[in-house]
This record gives C-alpha cells, sequence and structure tokens, in this order.
C-alpha cells in the first residue's frame, strides 16, 4: 500500500512536499525509533500558543493531560501549562532559534492537571521545506523535576551537579565513541531501509561514511551484485559511495557513480555536528547511456563483459527528475533520522550523567557520614579530654598533699617503726596513683613535655631491657632498626610511655609463650596513602611499629580501641587507659597512629611521627641529673588550694629556704612590693583565681627584674604552653612531685 501509495505521489511535483510530510510523520509514528524516548515528542505551530498538531503518547504522563485535550488547543493550549514567568523567555529563545536555524535547550517549569509543577528540560528545532518556508516546531520535553531536587540539595562541597547539567546544554561536544549502531536498532533500520526501497523503486543501503556497508543491501539489481563480487570493482564501490554520502547540508548528492556510471544519490546521517553513516540509493539507468561503457569498465575490473552488459540492460530505469524528486525526500528522511538520533544521543548522554551523579552522590554522602563519624568521635574525645585533664588537676592537688606529708613522715621515723611500713604503702599507693592521672593527661593532651630531638634507633634500644623484664622472660622481645634513621623532635619520656603501654597490651595478648617486635624506618606518606587513611596527611616521617603474634583483635573492638576506659581485658586487669594515652602522645606530637589486626593472627600497631628538620635537627646529650642541694634564697610561694600551700612551705623550709607564702595572687603581689630584700624565685601555681600565675609573676617581674620564677600545676595549662609544649623560656614542675624532685628543679632555675 506504502509503495503504490508513494509512486502515485511522485507522479506530480505539486505533490512533492506533501510527500516529505508523509514521509516525515511516517518516521515520527514509527514505534522502533521513539518508543525507548522518555517524555513527550511533540510537533507544534511557532505561535504563542504552541499549537500542538502532533504529541506522543506520554503527554499524559508528563503533562496529566491527554494528547487529545492539547492538540490543536481542544481544551487548553500548551503555553497554557509553561508557568507565566518563563513564557517571555520561552518565546524570544524559540524566536532566536526560527531566525538563526538552530537547535534550542530549555529548562522551565509547567503545571500539571492535578497542580502540581514540575521542571521539564525540552530540546527542538525549527522544520522548514524545501523552499525554505518555516513548517513548525518538533522536539521532546521531559520531566527533570528528581534530578533539579537533587542538583538543590546536594552538598556542594562534594558535588558541582549545577556545572554538570549546564554542559548538557551543547551534549554532543564529545561524540569520539558514537557509532550508528549505538543509537538504532540495525533490524529495525533494515526494515525500514527495505520498506523504503520498495516503495520508490530504487536500491538502497546504509554504510559507515567511508562506504563500509551498515546494513543489507535492499533492491540491488544483478549489475551491481556483478561489480560489486569483484574486488576492484568493490573498492571503487566503497569509494564512490563515501563520496555521494558525504555530509552535505543544503541538499542530496547526485551523481554517476565512480563503478558503473549509474544514477546515484545519498545524505548523510549526522549527530551534532558528527558523521556516523550514509543513506545511499540508486542504480538508476541513465537512458542516454552507451552499453560499451559498461563493457569497458568490465573489462578494467576483470568481470566478464557480456554478463555485464545484460545485466545493464534489465537495471531499473527513470527519468533523471523523477530520481532527484526521490533524492531529495531521501534527504528529508536523512534530516529527520538525524535529529532522532541527536535526541537518543542527547537523552542517553542525560542519564548517563544523572547517573554518575547519583553514584557520585551516594560516594559523597558515604564519605560524608563516614567524616560526620569521625567529628563525632574527635568531639567525644575532646570532651573526655577536657573532663580528664580536669579531673587530673584536682587529683593532682590531692595527690601533692598525701605524697608532701607520707615523704615527711618518712623522714622523721625510723624504718623500724612500727608504723613506716604503712607510710611507705600511702607514698607508693600515691604514686601508682599519680602515674594513672598522667596517663590521663596524656590522653587530654595536658601533660607537660620538653620535646627534644631524638634518634628513635638509640631511644628504644635504651628501653629494651627495661622493657624485657615488664613483660617476662616467656616472651621474646626484639629491635629491627631501620637504616639511616631520621630524627624525631619529642619527649623521650613520652616515648617511654608509648612502648610501655604497646608492650604490655602486647604481653598481655600473648598467651603463653609468644614474641614482640619493634620496627623502625624512614617512611614517605603520599596521596596515594592518605587518600585511604582519613586524617593522616603528607610528608616525611619516622616509623615507629609495635608487632606481636598474639590473639588480634576483632573488627569491632579496633571501631573503639582509642576510646578512654574501653578495654577488653577482664576486670582488674585494665583501666582502659594505656590505647588512649598512646593516642593522645602520638597526636601531641603531630603525628599518626594506625591498627591492623585480625583475631587469631596477631597485632602491629604503626606510629609515624614527623621528620626534624633544620640545622638543629642533631640529637643532644643526656643531660648529667645534678645533685640535690639545700638553699638559702628567698622563696615567694603562691598556692591557692591551702592544704598545698602548707606542706609545699614545710618542705622547702625544711631545704633551707626563707619561704614568704600566700594563698591569694592579689595578696601576693602585695607582699611583693612590701618585702624590704631580695626575692629570688617566684613559685607559684598556674591556675588560680583572679589571675593566673603567667599574669601574676609578670607583675611581680616588674618589682624584681632580677627574680626567676618556677609554675607548678596539675597539667601544663595554655597560659604557660601551646598544645602541652612548655613555652619558650617557661621553667614547669608537675603535680604532685616529691621533695627530691621539687629541690633539684629549684636548683636548675636558681642555677640557670
Amino acid at each position: 500500500m506504502l509503495k503504490k501509495t508513494i509512486r502515485v505521489l511522485l507522479s506530480g511535483y505539486k505533490r512533492f512536499n506533501r510527500i516529505s510530510r508523509e514521509l516525515r510523520k511516517r518516521i515520527k509514528n514509527k514505534p522502533p525509533l521513539i518508543s525507548n524516548i522518555p517524555g513527550m515528542a511533540y510537533r507544534c505551530r511557532f505561535d504563542r500558543d504552541w499549537t500542538m498538531e502532533y504529541v506522543s503518547d506520554k503527554c499524559f504522563e508528563l503533562t496529566g493531560y491527554h494528547k487529545n485535550q492539547l492538540l490543536r488547543n481542544k481544551v487548553l493550549s500548551y503555553n497554557d501549562l509553561v508557568l507565566p514567568q518563563y513564557r517571555d523567555h520561552l518565546w524570544k529563545v524559540w524566536d532566536d532559534a526560527v531566525r538563526n536555524h538552530k537547535p534550542v535547550y530549555e529548562e522551565y517549569r509547567i503545571l500539571t492537571a492535578d497542580n502540581q509543577e514540575k521542571w521539564v528540560w525540552e530540546q527542538g528545532i525549527p522544520v522548514y521545506d524545501s523552499k525554505g518556508k518555516l513548517e513548525g516546531l518538533e522536539g521532546l520535553i521531559i520531566d527533570i523535576t528528581d534530578r533539579r531536587k537533587a542538583e538543590f540539595s546536594r552538598d556542594s562541597a562534594f558535588l558541582n551537579l549545577e556545572k554538570r547539567m549546564k554542559a548538557l546544554e551543547n551534549p554532543v561536544g564529545n561524540t569520539e565513541n558514537i557509532t550508528f549502531l549505538t543509537l538504532f536498532n540495525l533490524d529495525k533500520i533494515q526494515k525500514l531501509q527495505d520498506e523504503f526501497a520498495e516503495a520508490v523503486g530504487v536500491a538502497s543501503i546504509i554504510t559507515y561514511p567511508d562506504g563500509t556497508p551498515i546494513t543489507k543491501p535492499s533492491n540491488f539489481c544483478r549489475l551491481c551484485d556483478i561489480i560489486r563480487g569483484n574486488e576492484k570493482g568493490l573498492i571503487n564501490c566503497h569509494v564512490s559511495d563515501a563520496m555521494i554520502g558525504r555530509h552535505h547540508p543544503e541538499g542530496p548528492v547526485i551523481q554517476k557513480c565512480l563503478s558503473a556510471g549509474l544514477w546515484d544519490a545519498g545524505a548523510s546521517i549526522t549527530v551534532g555536528e558528527k558523521h556516523i553513516a550514509n543513506w545511499l540509493i540508486g542504480e538508476v539507468r541513465d537512458e542516454n547511456q552507451d552499453a560499451e561503457e559498461i563493457r569497458e569498465y568490465a573489462r578494467i575490473i576483470g568481470a566478464d563483459e557480456d554478463e555485464a552488459a545484460e545485466a545493464y540492460s534489465k537495471t531499473y530505469s527513470m527519468p533523471i527528475e523523477k530520481f532527484k524528486k526521490i533524492a531529495q525526500v531521501l534527504f528529508t528522511l536523512a534530516n529527520q533520522i538525524s535529529e532522532i538520533a541527536y535526541q537518543n544521543w542527547n537523552q542517553a548522554k542525560f542519564i548517563s550523567d544523572l547517573k554518575i551523579a547519583e553514584d557520585q552522590r551516594e560516594i559523597a554522602l558515604a564519605e560524608k557520614e563516614k567524616l560526620q563519624a569521625m567529628l563525632i568521635q574527635s568531639q567525644k574525645m575532646e570532651s573526655v579530654g577536657r573532663l580528664a585533664g580536669g579531673v587530673a588537676h584536682d587529683f593532682n592537688n590531692m595527690l601533692s598533699v598525701i605524697l608532701g606529708h607520707s615523704e615527711l613522715m618518712l623522714e622523721q621515723i625510723d624504718s623500724s617503726h612500727v608504723f613506716y611500713m604503712n607510710l611507705k604503702e600511702i607514698k607508693q599507693a600515691a604514686e601508682r596513683s599519680a602515674a594513672l592521672t598522667r596517663q590521663l593527661l596524656a590522653f587530654a593532651r595536658k601533660q607537660s613535655i620538653v620535646p627534644k630531638i631524638l634518634n628513635l634507633n638509640k631511644t628504644v634500644e635504651g628501653m629494651l631491657s627495661i622493657m624485657q623484664r615488664l613483660i617476662g622472660e616467656n616472651i621474646k622481645l626484639s629491635l629491627i632498626p631501620g637504616e639511616n634513621l631520621w630524627n624525631v623532635k619529642a619527649d623521650i619520656s613520652q616515648i617511654n610511655q608509648v612502648l610501655t603501654n604497646l608492650c604490655v597490651n602486647s604481653r598481655d595478648a600473648i598467651n603463653g609463650s609468644g614474641e614482640i617486635t619493634i620496627e623502625t624506618s624512614n617512611t614517605i606518606l603520599d596521596s596515594a596513602f592518605t587518600a585511604v587513611h582519613p586524617g593522616f596527611s603528607e610528608g616525611e616521617y619516622v616509623k615507629l611499629a609495635v608487632s606481636d603474634n598474639g590473639c588480634g583483635i576483632n573488627t569491632k573492638n579496633l571501631q573503639n580501641l582509642f576510646e578512654p576506659f574501653y578495654t577488653t581485658k577482664e576486670s582488674g586487669k585494665g583501666t582502659g587507659l594505656g590505647l588512649a594515652t598512646v593516642y593522645g602522645i602520638v597526636k601531641q606530637n603531630n603525628g599518626f597512629i594506625d591498627v591492623s589486626s585480625k583475631p587469631g593472627t596477631g597485632s602491629t600497631f604503626t606510629i609515624f611521627l614527623p621528620r626534624a628538620f633544620g640545622k638543629n635537627a642533631v640529637p643532644q646529650e643526656n643531660e648529667t641529673k645534678k645533685e640535690i642541694k639545700k638553699g638559702i634564697e628567698t622563696i615567694l610561694l603562691v598556692e591557692d588550694e591551702t592544704a598545698i600551700l602548707e606542706i609545699t612551705a614545710i618542705m622547702l623550709k625544711n631545704m633551707g629556704y626563707n619561704v614568704i607564702s600566700s594563698s591569694a595572687p592579689d595578696e601576693a603581689l602585695i607582699l611583693a612590693e612590701k618585702y624590704a630584700g631580695e626575692i629570688n624565685l617566684l613559685i607559684t601555681d598556674v591556675i588560680m583565681p583572679g589571675i593566673n600565675g603567667r599574669d601574676l609573676s609578670e607583675k611581680i617581674l616588674a618589682l624584681s627584674p632580677d627574680m626567676k620564677c618556677l609554675f607548678i600545676s596539675g597539667y601544663t595549662a595554655d597560659v604557660i604552653a601551646s598544645q602541652g609544649i612548655l613555652n619558650e623560656g617557661i621553667q614547669f614542675i608537675q603535680k604532685p612531685f616529691s621533695m627530691n624532685d621539687l629541690s633539684n628543679k629549684i636548683r636548675v632555675v636558681l642555677e640557670s
């Protein structure tokens, strides 16, 4: 029926435009080409109502109106659906497209039948007849409401969907990997080609731009089979097909075939600016051509002359004007397919980009949740740290009193006294409690430290014998020192604490005999490492690793390992502060810690301490401990805790010093102003009501410039330290302190 109709329509040139429209309508309504496109396809007039002449079945899904309600404005116009604030802009965009013969890509909002606002994305083109007269507008409108909601709700720190969607305004900028077969179903295109060839009475084939066939030939004549069956002839055919199918936007290419001199025509199929295929028709005999030309060509390619001449006589023949009209129809049809290909590509790219965006959004959300969990953990650790610092401060004050009195009493009674051992037990219990508070302070990063340049190989080697006695003879302890190890800047007492806690944990994880290995090495953390270790920073570090072959740690416990008071040990065998202390020390020294462990395979704790740089990054010799000396200097003692003030004053007097004591900073300032003699040393608590020890020292130094100052506190406060590291020139002793520690520190300060 189609074949008969088209042949009748082709009988008159005046009816050519009708043929074009019918074929365009045929392509537009052909399910194989648009059935997989979401959204509403349309054809409308160029008027302010956008009067619809055709809409696809998905009109209802998009607008809530049946297509019959929109066609020719039977119930309402499409313009009624467009929100008022977008109407003028949409008209200007289309007006510009019509005047400049260019496509439209636009996003705006519509109001559906159920009064719901939807964001839509429209892509369309103006359509012209062969004389350049505007016939109407064609395009596709899809619902992008979910995408817009996702775009506006997305965290811009992780995704920049706005830029990604802006890129869709020119979606075919990257078409390197596009092929004809990625956009069209070959079976359905083959059927369309066959029906077209049968209807108009010509041969037809679709090829790649270089002439290589994509589809099977339709209505090919015997002469063409002879030529294409010959190697030389086939090569010439491919060259000819490539020339005829070259991209030409003004109209079809019509010329005689290079192989046999038959009339051929072709039109390109493009996506944006990329030429992806040729649609070719032809094998029409030129009635004026001499058969001798065919024989000559047969001789050139080595084909049978008689067979070629006979085949030529039976080849399709039609007036050249008629063939040109068919070629023009082919050109229009190829353009329609190009537009559908363009729409398919746009939609595929849009869906692909949206999927990528959604995948990235999921990754970003997962990363955000991970970071939030890390932040919560950090805040929790910080809160516990502040609590630990406050508790340690008050606890150390009480321990100072207990230790001070027990020391004084032990010096005053004979070792044979009935209470001597009781006092010694009290002193030892206070010292153990002081060690516990030091762990709390290390975790809270409020422990006073005096970092020095260290070589970890020498530092660890000097601790091995102590560590071995600590873990017992049934466990082998070994050191694998790194060669040419870089230096670090750290407090040696903190390194001692770290190794002690890690080795004790490894000892407890080993059932019976086992092995603990301490290893040092230089390492550089790069971006690949820090990418999979959140919180770590790139740079040069010295690695300190402690490994054991114990029972290992399960995944659940690994997550809580550094939390204070968290322990998997039996009741009474662990405080839960060991690893929290290690964590606090490592962080206080700007380092990082990593754990790898599996049940039954042992554990490895790896610490990364920053490499020490600079001309002074050389290990210092250990200072020889000075002998304890008494003194006769005058000391101004300021402490707001009365009990500590009294016991410290007694200690100082027993050492021979002249002591002026005060429990309030204001009173101490008055005493200093009134004192007639020279005050050699100020010993003051750091945290006091009214004025802190640092400010008090500055006021008194204004009166006595030669006076030395020694700060005492339960922890290193920010007023004398930065991040727990004593400020330059500050002398400090941490509570609780023994009489020997105090006397030795005083001499160091006075003689410095």
